[in-house]
């Protein structure tokens, strides 16, 4: 049966968070200036140009101290660094400076030059690789300085994925051990899922990706980098049918199911947010019948009880009575764990009856 995850618990691929800009600079050590001091090339020839000059320079440096130890080649390589960022950031700002002229600027060969410095085929530092990232989180948002550029936006996303893009920047996430490179890194795969959805099959079958989503998620705190990793699963989830039933078959259902049940014992205000997100993916994977298996395995059904007990989770209720409908008419460990909870009738009942007696059930989501 399919039972689409409610408006309410379906989030946009994007959280609220801070600055990446600030993340990055506050991290890794740099101030950067605001936008309306710094100089942007006029043209994408320009800029091409001038990121041309401090590549070159950035290439013979390196090849200059590369017999150095690691630490002194570092050192020896930071001034080329923080100026090859300021190019970088260039191309972030150029959307806003000049928005007419952003599909030839996500044209330019500096987009390879980017990937590649990633990609290991040069040196690359944390602090390099914070501010790429953050460039290409920035490029591939239609909504971030310009609305409205979502078809042009959805053309750079096309020739990231010919340029093997995804699996660059899901190699980052273990190469740079840095928060700061994670959260553009995340953020960059989302949004171009959100652009290209056909992406969300492969994205899903890349297990380097999937192994470092599902550790992330199994951390026993929760903060802004783990709520946009929640963000990243929900996006895979609403955008391939074959990624619901695939990562049922890993844990999805196990690191769900224990999230709420966290949340259930220690809820506050400030995780509303990242309690729809999590039904909004619960409610994803229950379509399969294999992960309501699953789902009752990982103690879902306990979950869902505890949860609709609680005024707390008010907002998310039906998400939870939707949810124990589901397991309790598909599997019959699941009803008579229901059956057998001595509050699962004085708590679920009451409400479930009320709307049956509505005309038609109009009111029940499902």
């Amino acid at each position: 049966m399919h039972v689409p995850a409610s408006d309410d618990c379906n989030p946009p691929p994007s959280l609220p968070g801070p600055s990446l800009t600030t993340i990055i600079s506050e991290t890794l050590g740099i101030m950067i200036p605001p936008m309306r001091e710094r100089h942007v090339p006029e043209t994408p020839d320009q800029l091409q140009a001038s990121f041309n000059e401090i590549f070159d320079a950035y290439t013979k440096a390196r090849k200059d101290h590369e017999s150095e130890p690691p630490d002194t080649f570092t050192d020896s390589l930071h001034d080329f660094e923080v100026k090859l960022i300021n190019i970088v950031l260039d191309f972030r700002f150029f959307k806003a400076v000049n928005p007419d002229i952003y599909p030839d600027v996500v044209k330019l060969p500096a987009i390879r030059s980017m990937l590649d410095l990633l990609n290991g085929g040069y040196h690359c530092g944390n602090l390099l690789a914070g501010f790429i990232l953050c460039t290409f989180e920035t490029l591939t948002d239609p909504g971030i300085f310009v609305p409205g550029q979502e078809e042009e936006a959805t053309s750079f996303v096309k020739s990231l994925v010919e340029l093997g893009a995804l699996n660059v920047f899901v190699s980052t996430l273990d190469k740079f051990p840095v928060d700061a490179v994670h959260f553009p890194s995340v953020q960059t795969i989302a949004q171009m899922i959100f652009l290209k959805p056909e992406l969300a099959e492969v994205a899903g079958l890349n297990s380097q990706l999937m192994d470092w989503v599902f550790k992330a998620l199994r951390s026993p705190i929760w903060n802004d980098l783990t709520m946009h990793v929640l963000g990243l699963l929900n996006t895979l989830l609403m955008s391939s049918v074959k990624n619901r039933l695939n990562f049922g078959e890993k844990d999805a259902l196990a690191v769900v199911v224990n999230a709420l049940s966290s949340l259930e014992e220690s809820f506050n205000l400030h995780e509303e947010y990242l309690l729809q997100t999590l039904f909004s993916c619960l409610l994803f994977l229950l379509e399969f019948p294999a992960n309501i298996v699953k789902f009752v395995e990982a103690g879902g059904v306990q979950s869902m009880i505890g949860i609709i007990q609680q005024e707390d989770f008010g907002y998310c209720y039906g998400s939870a009575i939707v949810a124990l409908d589901i397991a309790v008419k598909a599997c019959q460990s699941a009803s008579q764990q229901f059956v057998n909870d001595k509050l699962a009738f004085d708590t679920a009942f009451p409400p479930s009856m009320e709307m049956v007696a509505l005309p038609r059930r109009k009111q029940i989501a499902w």
